[in-house]
C-alpha cells in the first residue's frame, strides 16, 4: 500500500491524510474496557486510553495510523458580515485643514482561508459540527482618528516676519505642520486554548466559569519577575486577568469557551504622530523644488504593555510580559529638477 495514500470517509466525517494505513471506525458498546485510539464523533471528543474504561460510545480506530491534520467535508456555506456606522467632521479655513471621525464597527463570519496549496489549513473553532454557530462570532470596535495641517504664518505675505530679507525668508516661510491622531478600543480577546490534547483535533478551549471577572487587575510591569525560578513568589500586580475564570474541561470533553470574547479586551494603542514640512521653489519660473520633511512617529512616547500570556499551561498565564513603543522620528530631504 502507499505510504502516503490519504485516508477518507464518506459523507460528513474526516479526512485524515498522509496516512500510512485504512482506518475502519468500529461503534463499541457505551463500556470500554480498552482501545488503541480513539476519535471525534458528532463534534464530542471522548478519548479514552489503553486499560483505561468509560460509558461514552467512543469509535475505535482498528489500525494504528500515522496522519497530520483532519478535515470536515460536506460543510455548508460559509459566512460573513459587516457593519459600520461613521461619523465625520471637516474643516477648511485658509491653511488650516482638518478632519476628524467616529467608526464604530462590527463583523461576523464562520470563514476562514490559506493561500497555500497544501492541506494545512486549520480553524481556530474546536467544534465543526457547531461552526455555523461556534465560530459565528461578532467583533465590534470603536475608532476616533483625524488629521490637522496647518500653514505656519512665517515669512513674507504672512502674518509673522512678513518683512524680513529674502534669506530669512527662505528659512521661515513654506512651512506646514500636520497631525494625526488615532484612539479606539482594545481588540477582543479569543479563546484560551485547553492543555487537553487530541490527536488530530484543530482546537480545544478551556472551561469558563459561569460570571467570569474579566477586570483588568495590572499595575505594573516588572521584567525581573521569574515564577518559574526556584522560591518565586507570585506577582499579582502584572496580573490582568484572574487565571481562576478558566479550567480544563473534563478530558475528552470540550471546553464552552466561546471562540472571542465580547465582555473581555485587550489593551487599546493610541497613538498621536505630527509632521513639519517645508517646499521652497525657486529657479526662473520656479524650476527648482527643495523640500525639507521631519517627521516625529509617538510624540508623547506612549508605552504599550504586552497582551495577556494567554497559554494556559504557562506560569506566566493571565500575565503581562513585555512593554514596547517609544517616540522615533526621521529626516528627510527632496530636490526635484
Amino acid at each position: 500500500m502507499n505510504d502516503n495514500a490519504p485516508v477518507i470517509a464518506v459523507g460528513s466525517f474526516w479526512i485524515a491524510p498522509y496516512s500510512s494505513t485504512y482506518m475502519i471506525p468500529v461503534f463499541t458498546t457505551p463500556s470500554v474496557t480498552s482501545c488503541s485510539q480513539c476519535v471525534p464523533v458528532d463534534g464530542k471528543a471522548s478519548y479514552c486510553t489503553n486499560g483505561a474504561s468509560t460509558t461514552t460510545p467512543v469509535v475505535t480506530v482498528i489500525s494504528a495510523i500515522r496522519c497530520g491534520g483532519v478535515f470536515f467535508t460536506n460543510s455548508p456555506m460559509g459566512k460573513s458580515g459587516y457593519n459600520a456606522f461613521t461619523v465625520e467632521g471637516t474643516k477648511q479655513r485658509g491653511s488650516l485643514n482638518f478632519d476628524l471621525s467616529y467608526n464604530w464597527s462590527r463583523s461576523t463570519g464562520n470563514t476562514g482561508s490559506a493561500f497555500v496549496d497544501t492541506w494545512s489549513m486549520s480553524h481556530s473553532w474546536q467544534d465543526p459540527y457547531k461552526y455555523n454557530s461556534e465560530a459565528h462570532w461578532p467583533y465590534t470596535s470603536q475608532v476616533v482618528k483625524g488629521y490637522l495641517t496647518y500653514g505656519l504664518p512665517f515669512g513674507n505675505g504672512r502674518r509673522w516676519l512678513s518683512g524680513s530679507n529674502r534669506l530669512v525668508n527662505y528659512a521661515v516661510s513654506g512651512w506646514t505642520a500636520g497631525t494625526i491622531v488615532s484612539y479606539g478600543t482594545g481588540g477582543q480577546m479569543g479563546a484560551v486554548g485547553s492543555t487537553n490534547y487530541y490527536p488530530g483535533w484543530s482546537a480545544v478551549y478551556t472551561d469558563v466559569v459561569s460570571r467570569p471577572n474579566f477586570k483588568n487587575k495590572f499595575k505594573r510591569y516588572d521584567p525581573s519577575w521569574n515564577p518559574t525560578a526556584s522560591g518565586a513568589q507570585a506577582d499579582p500586580d502584572s496580573l490582568f486577568v484572574d487565571p481562576s475564570n478558566f479550567s480544563d474541561p473534563t478530558y475528552g470533553q470540550l471546553g464552552n469557551s466561546p471562540t472571542m470574547f465580547t465582555n473581555w479586551r485587550g489593551w487599546s494603542t493610541p497613538s498621536e504622530d505630527a509632521s513639519l514640512l517645508k517646499k521652497t521653489r525657486f529657479g526662473s519660473d520656479g524650476r527648482y523644488t527643495l523640500t525639507l520633511r521631519a517627521e516625529f512617529f509617538n510624540v508623547f512616547n506612549r508605552h504599550y504593555w504586552d497582551a495577556p500570556n494567554t497559554s494556559f499551561s504557562s506560569a506566566y498565564f493571565g500575565h503581562v510580559t513585555g512593554v514596547w513603543g517609544y517616540r522615533t522620528g526621521q529626516l528627510g530631504a527632496r530636490f526635484e529638477w
